[in-house]
């Protein structure tokens, strides 16, 4: 069992403006992950398209 993860969501609005979720991932770190965590968060997020 670990104490670290990460997930991510992607999400679309509906026809009524309203966001709802397509698809989401997670999954657990592992030792050498967690290590290198700081760099991971980062990472610019990408900015939303227009």
């Amino acid at each position: 069992m670990t104490d670290a993860g990460i997930g991510a969501l992607l999400a679309q609005d509906n026809h009524q403006g309203v966001e709802c979720p397509v698809y989401y991932l997670s999954r657990c770190l592992h030792d050498a992950e967690k290590r290198h965590l700081t760099q991971l968060c980062r990472a610019p997020a990408p900015s939303h398209a227009a």
